[in-house]
């Protein structure tokens, strides 16, 4: 996730822009932001929408990757 920290890296990938987002807002335990983050992606159609979700799930299943190899016995 470090290509993020590139000016202008999430303006070009939407999809991926929310899933960052959604992912620092529930990090940070600010519901409304990850709140108003879903139901902007929501409304913006059903293949932006689908494609915000599906950046997500991504997201959050190589941190769990992540998270696991780094705590695996013998790390």
């Amino acid at each position: 996730m470090i290509e993020e920290l590139v000016p202008g890296a999430l303006a070009q990938d939407p999809a991926r822009g929310f899933a960052t987002r959604f992912v620092t807002a529930y990090a940070n335990d600010d519901a409304d932001t990850a709140v108003g983050l879903y139901k902007a992606a929501r409304h913006a159609g059903v293949v932006p929408f689908t494609e915000s979700v599906h950046a997500l799930l991504a997201t959050v299943a190589s941190l769990t990757a992540l998270a696991l190899e780094e705590t695996a016995p013998g790390s």
